[in-house]
């Protein structure tokens, strides 16, 4: 999948207001997850990039995937319109864009590490922990 960061920004922003609206960012966010398995295959991701195949039949098929999929609602129609609008190929992106704002909205960052030797659980705790302190007291997510 095409990473269109600047692309799927503007759906990421739109999709997480309808969620905290109607109060599913997290159904919503799981419903990404569910939508990005099945659309990451190569079938789809060719069918969503062919240029030929008119929007309608792209938006169709959207739906039909969604709803085998068992999303929200929600979810079904954002990827309809998506689809519709030639930008399912920045779905990656745009569920990327849709976590940032999540994270920001309950004040959680996520931090990458790398270490010679595995952490431990504790470690792990104490080092999110210090972290969370240096950030002005975030919650840390360690990855």
């Amino acid at each position: 999948m095409r990473q269109g960061k600047a692309a799927a920004r503007p759906y990421a922003k739109a999709l997480f207001a309808l969620a905290q609206e109607r109060s599913l960012t997290g159904q919503i966010a799981r419903d990404l997850e569910a939508l990005l398995e099945v659309v990451r295959t190569p079938e789809l991701e060719e069918f969503f990039g062919l240029p030929w195949v008119s929007a309608a039949a792209k938006r169709a098929a959207a739906g039909e995937v969604a709803t085998r999929a068992g999303v929200s609602p929600l979810a079904r129609d954002f990827l309809i319109l998506v689809s519709g609008q030639g930008r399912a190929d920045h779905l990656e992106a745009i569920a990327a864009g849709y976590r940032e704002l999540m994270d920001l909205s309950r004040g959680v960052v996520r931090a990458r590490v790398r270490t010679a030797v595995a952490l431990g659980e504790e470690e792990r705790a104490a080092l999110s922990t210090r972290l969370g302190q240096a950030l002005d007291g975030k919650r840390v997510l360690l990855e």
